[in-house]
């Protein structure tokens, strides 16, 4: 069985997406366990209208603020051979648990993790992209989002717990994988694009709106057969910034080399290049010293909440 932790806080209005998603897969040996940080909303509610045994809801008593204590929680509640993870706004194309365990049980590794679909959605129209990762092998300078991880219980059992937010100096969830890595755990690419997300990062004020209206576009265009998959490739693909060198100066292409191979150095020596990008793009005590924590502030600011107010 496929246990499935879903990380939640006060995203009734969207949840339903996710969940709906994972309904859709071609694997049925599942059990999503949704897991509130002390949600105050209707969660609860969304959650148990799809009447589904293999749906379980908690609620954590106290918040943590971030993705990190439910998503400990829920790898400590699962019960099966096998954990995958899915942010609580994002989806699942059909095969996605089919071709993630299949890879797993034919590699012999400890997690492997898909390829994405990024969509970031304006005002009258949407730009796809598909984020650059490491086919062949994993890298800490690309670390794969959550949502298109999956693991063996017994190993994902094994690693230290998820810190949270405030004690790291990236992503809880990034901090967790890399520091896995760093232990000898052996990660693996599936070659299929499984995953969609529909971004926060580019856009602001976007967990403040909390409309479903994104998400329920792009939900037709994946199971109503509005859009193929293929189709949404293609659009990716000829997405010039994430694939492409045309039409960069001279002068952005010695800047991209000279970063890329300093990130390679860091990534020699085990140090964390994500954490060097974002020592260069957030708060810093004095102006100098990177602090932990900053990311989140960063983050709530972009999506227009509270830092109280956010898990994720």
């Amino acid at each position: 069985m496929i246990s499935i932790v879903m990380a939640t806080y006060n995203r009734g209005q969207i949840i339903g997406f996710s969940i709906r998603s994972v309904l859709q897969q071609t694997r049925s040996d599942w059990e999503l366990l949704v897991i509130g940080d002390a949600c105050t909303d209707n969660t609860e509610e969304v959650v148990s209208s799809f009447q589904d045994p293999r749906i379980r809801f908690f609620n954590l008593q106290q918040r943590v603020g971030d993705q990190s204590g439910a998503t400990n929680f829920g790898i400590q509640e699962a019960k099966g051979e096998f954990l995958s993870f899915l942010n609580h706004d994002d989806l699942w194309f059909p095969d996605h648990l089919e071709r993630s365990v299949a890879h797993l049980e034919k590699n012999n590794c400890d997690l492997v993790y898909t390829l994405q679909i990024d969509a970031d959605p304006g005002e009258n129209t949407s730009t796809l992209r598909i984020p650059s990762i490491y086919l062949q092998d994993f890298s800490p300078f690309l670390p794969p989002n959550i949502s298109t991880w999956t693991c063996r219980k017994k190993w994902a059992a094994k690693q230290p717990p998820m810190k949270p937010f405030y004690q790291v100096f990236t992503y809880p969830s990034v901090d967790w994988l890399l520091s896995g890595w760093k232990r000898g755990a052996r990660y693996k690419p599936v070659p299929a694009v499984t995953t969609f997300i529909i971004t926060t990062i580019t856009r602001s004020d976007s967990y403040l709106k909390n409309s479903p209206k994104e998400h329920a576009f792009f939900f037709r265009q994946i199971f109503e057969g509005h859009t193929p998959r293929e189709q949404m490739l293609i659009d990716a693909l000829q997405n010039p910034k994430p694939t492409h060198l045309q039409g960069y100066s001279a002068k952005w292409l010695l800047r991209g080399l000279f970063f890329r191979l300093f990130k390679r150095t860091l990534e020699i020596l085990q140090c964390n290049p994500i954490a060097f990008v974002l020592y260069l793009r957030c708060p810093k005590k004095w102006g100098i010293f990177p602090t932990r924590g900053a990311l989140r502030k960063k983050l709530y600011k972009k999506r227009g909440l509270k830092i109280e107010d956010l898990c994720q």
